[in-house]
């Protein structure tokens, strides 16, 4: 008998994990199946493509079906990876609502709301959206947090943040996004650049200089693909940074000649350091409030929401810069 209970004992973490379900595979399934690409998942995860692929592969053997479907372009979900993917979603939200509750009971007793943005936009708007906050809530604990573009849904998601100022939305039914501003992209540079002096800077024609692009599949870079894709144009071997500082000493220092945002270069082109010119086919990018669904708003997050869309917003006639020489004659 005694025997008989030893074999039935070893058995019983076989038979417990029998229908169990790897939770951490599946959060690695489903952020590969919103992004669409292994390598934005990457950026959102901070794991490599490699170790997200395997976890993913091992995923389908213990289930027996296929969940994703390799493309040239990415994945995309197979008809058995559609019914993971509704349930995942729905196991992941009660896993985060476990997490939220006991942070809630944590900081009960503390008021606190916390906001990433990016330094372009943190140097514009914040210190007005800090002094105004801080005389609606001076008993409220307010944290600012500078990041790259690529690293800030990576704040919000890990609830360091409540809101976060991004200028890329993934592919996400869990974000609650806000368009809080619009801007014209620009081609930076010296003002003795010759592109500066044609007033204009025509996509073809761009790649032929330095050009330095941002290297976080989740900041401006996607757009900038798109854009010269859509021209049939390829720059993927350009060199990309994802420090706006950096960026910026390598602009005034060197030969290199990034696209910029307005918030970007405004300083630089308000100190006549550099000149600014339009692109032709023009771009534009947008600025958007995000927020997660799963993460009711405070009142005071409420309120510092409202301040961050009512701020930005109303710099329309800020956004104006310098014209260059051939400009200004025409």
């Amino acid at each position: 008998m005694k025997a008989a209970n030893k074999k039935g004992s070893g058995e019983l973490p076989n038979i417990a994990a029998k229908d169990f379900i790897d939770s951490r595979k599946l959060y690695y399934f489903y952020h590969a199946a919103s992004c669409g690409r292994f390598t934005i998942a990457e950026a959102v995860l901070g794991v490599a493509q490699s170790a997200i692929s395997r976890q993913i592969q091992v995923l389908e053997s213990d289930l027996g079906v296929q969940l994703l479907e390799r493309t040239g372009h990415g994945v995309r979900l197979t008809k058995a990876g559609k019914i993971v993917y509704k349930h995942a979603s729905e196991i992941l939200d009660q896993m985060s609502d476990v997490k939220r509750d006991l942070e809630i009971t944590a900081n009960e007793q503390t008021d606190q709301v916390a906001l990433a943005g990016p330094p372009s936009f943190m140097t514009t708007y914040a210190p007005e959206i800090v002094i105004r906050f801080r005389q609606m809530y001076p008993h409220v604990k307010l944290s600012v947090v500078e990041a790259a573009t690529g690293n800030l849904l990576a704040h919000l998601v890990d609830g360091a943040v409540d809101l976060a100022i991004v200028v890329q939305i993934p592919k996400s039914t869990k974000l609650e996004v806000t368009t809080i501003a619009e801007e014209d992209v620009y081609f930076t540079a010296a003002p003795d650049h010759p592109v500066i002096t044609e007033g204009v800077a025509k996509r073809e024609h761009i790649p032929e200089y330095n050009l330095i692009l941002p290297a976080s599949l989740l900041g401006t870079k996607t757009t900038f693909l798109r854009y010269f894709e859509e021209g049939g144009i390829d720059i993927s071997s350009q060199l990309q940074i994802d420090s706006l500082p950096l960026m910026k000493r390598l602009l005034l220092e060197g030969p290199y000649c990034p696209l910029m945002g307005e918030l970007s270069c405004r300083e630089l082109v308000q100190s006549r350091e550099l000149q600014a010119v339009p692109l032709d086919p023009p771009l534009k990018r947008n600025i958007y409030l995000v927020h997660l669904k799963k993460r009711p708003l405070s009142p005071e997050a409420n309120a510092l929401a409202e301040l961050v869309t009512t701020i930005a917003g109303s710099d329309k006639d800020r956004m104006q810069l310098p014209l260059s020489k051939r400009q200004k004659k025409a």
